[in-house]
């Protein structure tokens, strides 16, 4: 990530060497935001943000480099790098990171980054999930998720993100954690009659039978609330229907 960071502050320095002699190794921060202005860019997070909504890494290196803290936010509540995981822009992403932005913000609707961009099922979105996975294992130097992200991984299950379950999974996720309301994937993925996630959960070995707080399996909700589908699947692979302590 340290390479990409340094390319961009290169193309950066490109744009300056355009503009004047002066050379960019000798520029002071104040150089760098008089720059901006030069290219019509006010120096305030609002500008920093805008820039990573754009996937523009050259303008996010000119503003590093004049000192705009990375995890500044902008007036719509989001930091350079919310705004970039929402637009899907990958190398804006990975240079935000490189430059120590904190993944773990929540953006402008309440959601933490990792919980939005596991709703979102693009191909540049789930490139991103995998640069916020990846980062999250070497962070916590684990070489698994285990139950650190269970709310996300649920999240992905709740909208059927089969390709985001994925990646999860590929790198360790728990399948059977709970998230705060105390219900797993399964439970989840089958509320929300989604056939392939609970098919990819099963395929992955999930507990059957784990139960709500109430003591309802998977199979309880899918013949109360609908799901017939599901529920055949469910007994098929061995499921049961335990429910209000009746087992």
């Amino acid at each position: 990530m340290k390479i990409r960071l340094f390319a961009a502050l290169a193309a950066a320095a490109l744009l300056v060497s355009a503009c004047g002699p002066k050379d960019p190794a000798d520029m002071k921060a104040e150089d760098w935001q008089k720059e901006l202005a030069k290219h019509g860019k006010h120096f305030t997070p609002d500008g920093f943000v805008n820039s990573a909504a754009a996937n523009d890494t050259a303008l996010i290196g000119m503003y590093l480099r004049g000192t705009m803290s990375v995890d500044a936010p902008g007036n719509s509540g989001n930091t350079a790098l919310a705004m970039a995981a929402f637009k899907g822009n990958v190398e804006a992403v990975k240079m935000l990171l490189a430059a120590g932005a904190n993944m773990d913000v929540q953006n402008s609707t309440g959601a933490t980054l990792l919980l939005d961009i596991s709703t979102r099922s693009t191909a540049n979105h789930i490139e991103v999930l995998k640069i916020f996975l990846d980062h999250k294992l070497q962070q916590t130097g684990a070489t698994e998720l285990g139950n650190t992200v269970a709310s996300a991984f649920i999240k992905a299950a709740e909208y059927g993100n089969i390709n985001a379950m994925q990646e999860y999974i590929n790198r360790g996720v728990d399948v059977n954690g709970k998230g705060a309301d105390g219900l797993n994937a399964l439970i989840t993925a089958t509320n929300n009659g989604k056939v392939k996630a609970v098919e990819l959960l099963i395929a992955n070995k999930c507990e059957l039978n784990d139960t709500d707080k109430d003591f309802n399996t998977a199979l309880a909700y899918a013949e109360e609330n609908g799901w017939p589908e599901i529920a055949k699947i469910l007994r098929k692979a061995g499921a049961k229907r335990f429910k209000n302590k009746e087992r």
